[in-house]
C-alpha cells in the first residue's frame, strides 16, 4: 500500500519509488531474470519489436537499452506485474478515478441505456464548438436560472482571488482546466443544461475555485468576512427557496428562477425583474449593470488588500487586507 504522501508524489511527477516493494529475494531473482534475456540477446542483430540494442551490443557482450513490454513477452514479468503488493499500489493510484470511471458508466447503462460516455444530447447531434460561445458565457455567469453569480454570489470572491493570485501555480493549473472546460460548455447548443438547476454543467469545475475564495478570507478582515458570510447565507436561502419550488429548483430557460419565483410570492414584490435573463428581451442594459456590479466588487476587494503586488510562486501568510 501507499502512504498519502506517496500517492500525492506520484499525481505531481508521474512516478514514484517505493522502498521494499520487492523482498531481497525477490529482487534477486529479477535480476537473474534480466541476466538470462541480456545473454538469450546474443544472437540478435538489430532492434527487434522486444529489444533495443545498446551501443557495443555483440554476440560475446550483449548489451540491452530496453526490454520492451516484457510483460507480453516473458511469463516472469508477466506474473510479477500481478504480484499482490504490486497490484495493491496500482489500486492506490488508479482505483479512485476507476470507480469513478465505472460508476458513470453503470450510472449510464441504467439511465440511458446505452455504454457511451456521452449518450445523451451528444448522440442526438449536438455537440461541442458548433455554437456561438458569446451569449453562453454570459448566461452562465449572470442568468437568472442557469447563472452561477445570481444563483450562488459567494462565488463573486473567486474573481479577486483570481487577481490576488494570477501569477502562482495555482491560478495556472486551476486555468488549464477550467478555461478549456467553459470552452467546451459555452460552444455547446444545449449549453444551459436543459431541464436541469442551476450551474449545471459548471458545478465540475466550481470546487476548484474554491482555494481563490479561501485565499480571500483568509487575508480578509471583519467587513469582508461579513460580506462574505452574508452572501453564503444568500446563496443557501436562494438553494433553500427553489427546492420548496413546484419544479424543486429544476428550470429550463423560461425566463424566471425557481427560487426567486417563490421569493416574489413571499414578498409580494417582483424581485425576478432585478435579475437578468437570456430568456427575456430588453436585458442589455441589466446585463450590463450586473456585469459592471461583478467587476467592481471584485477590484474594491482587491483595492482592500495592504502591501505590495503579490510575487509569483507560493502564497505566504499575512495578515487582514480589508479595512
Amino acid at each position: 500500500m501507499l502512504t498519502p504522501d506517496q500517492v500525492d508524489f506520484y499525481s505531481e511527477h508521474g512516478y514514484v519509488m517505493v522502498p521494499q516493494a520487492l523482498s531481497a529475494g525477490e529482487v534477486a531473482e529479477l535480476r537473474g531474470e534480466v541476466d538470462r534475456i541480456i545473454a538469450g540477446a546474443a544472437s540478435v542483430t538489430s532492434h527487434t519489436d522486444v529489444f533495443d540494442l545498446e551501443d557495443g551490443h555483440s554476440p560475446t557482450s550483449p548489451k540491452l537499452r530496453r526490454i520492451k513490454t516484457p510483460h507480453k513477452h516473458f511469463p516472469y514479468f508477466d506474473a510479477l506485474v500481478r504480484h499482490p503488493r504490486i497490484t495493491a499500489m496500482l489500486a492506490c493510484l488508479l482505483g479512485p478515478a476507476a470507480v469513478l470511471v465505472g460508476g458513470l458508466v453503470v450510472y449510464n447503462a441504467l439511465v440511458w441505456h446505452a455504454f457511451g460516455l456521452a449518450p445523451n444530447q451528444v448522440n442526438a447531434g449536438a455537440v461541442p464548438f458548433t455554437a456561438d460561445p458569446w451569449r453562453p458565457l454570459l448566461g452562465i455567469l449572470l442568468d437568472q436560472e442557469v447563472g452561477v453569480f445570481p444563483n450562488f454570489p459567494v462565488l463573486l470572491f473567486v474573481l479577486p482571488g483570481l487577481l490576488l493570485a494570477w501569477r502562482t501555480p495555482l491560478t495556472w493549473h486551476v486555468a488549464a482546466v477550467v478555461v478549456p472546460y467553459v470552452a467546451v460548455i459555452t460552444s455547446f447548443p444545449a449549453w444551459d443544461g436543459a431541464w436541469s438547476p442551476p450551474a449545471r454543467f459548471l458545478a465540475v469545475v466550481l470546487p476548484m475555485l474554491a482555494g481563490h475564495v479561501a485565499l480571500v478570507w483568509q487575508r480578509a478582515g471583519p467587513r469582508t468576512l461579513a460580506v462574505g458570510g452574508l452572501l453564503t447565507a444568500v446563496g443557501l436561502g436562494l438553494t433553500t427557496l427553489a427546492v420548496c419550488s413546484p419544479t424543486g429548483g429544476f428550470t429550463a430557460q423560461k425566463g424566471r428562477s425557481p427560487a426567486l419565483g417563490v421569493l416574489d410570492g413571499l414578498s409580494g414584490f417582483d424581485v425576478a425583474r432585478l435579475v437578468p435573463s437570456l430568456a427575456q428581451p430588453g436585458q442589455v442594459a441589466l446585463f450590463a449593470i450586473w456585469g459592471a456590479l461583478v467587476l467592481g466588487f471584485g477590484l474594491l476587494s482587491v483595492r482592500g488588500r495592504r502591501g505590495p503586488a503579490m510575487p509569483a510562486g507560493p502564497l505566504p501568510p499575512r495578515p487582514g487586507w480589508s479595512r
